[in-house]
Order: structure tokens, then sequence, then C-alpha cells
């Protein structure tokens, strides 16, 4: 088992371990943050009420996306995707048809609407 304090990328580009115990991996490859015996690919645990997992797209503007995928045997089944547009935030769920691409399912709009079969509630 590899413990890793923490990892940080100088600006030439080598990595730096850190001080501190935050990151295990395990020898079957299973990452824990804040856990020290994961039990799953990658298991996080924070002793907070603050946000746990980040995603955050640098480019800004109207529909930009951060994305959280689910796929099983090479391709996506869903998506958890959040939109920006000039009004405001976005919230869509995406799954797939049988033998087919993604579809919208349910939208959550700024104003708090949900669509459920419709892209614009």
């Amino acid at each position: 088992m590899a413990t890793v304090n923490f990892i940080q990328k100088s600006s030439d580009g080598s990595v730096i371990a850190g001080i501190q115990d935050s990151a295990i991996i395990d020898l079957t490859g299973k990452i824990g943050i804040g856990v020290t015996v994961p039990i799953r690919v990658l298991d996080v645990w924070a002793p907070t009420t603050e946000a746990i997992i980040r995603l955050n797209n640098t480019t800004a503007g109207d529909g930009e996306t951060s994305n959280i995928e689910f796929s099983m045997g090479g391709g996506t089944n869903a998506q958890i995707v959040a939109e920006q547009q000039a009004n405001g935030g976005f919230l869509r769920l995406f799954v797939r048809q049988s033998g087919g691409s993604l579809i919208e399912r349910m939208t959550f709009d700024n104003a708090g609407n949900i669509g459920i079969g419709n892209a614009t509630p």
C-alpha cells in the first residue's frame, strides 16, 4: 500500500510530495481520500459541511459545461451536465436509449422549474 500525503505539481512540471496523510492508493489500485481503507475504486470522505467534490470548467460562457459520465462497456450510458447560460445555470440529466444516443430526460432550470421529458421547463 502506498500512502500519499499530498501531491503538488511545481512550475517546472516535477511532482512534490507533501506532509500530512490525506490520500491512500492500495495494492488493488483503490484510492482513498480522507479514508485509510478505501472500499471502492475512489472513496472520498470529509468531515465537513462544505462540498466534497468540485468540478470546474475554467472556460466561461454560454453553453460551457461540467459533466459526470456513467460508462459501462466503453459507452456512456448516462450523464449529468451542469450548464452555464446567460440567464443562469441549468442541471441536465441524460440517459441512453436502447442502442441509441444520449437523450435529455430531465432539466432543472435557474428559476427552479423541472422539466421531465422537456428540455425547456
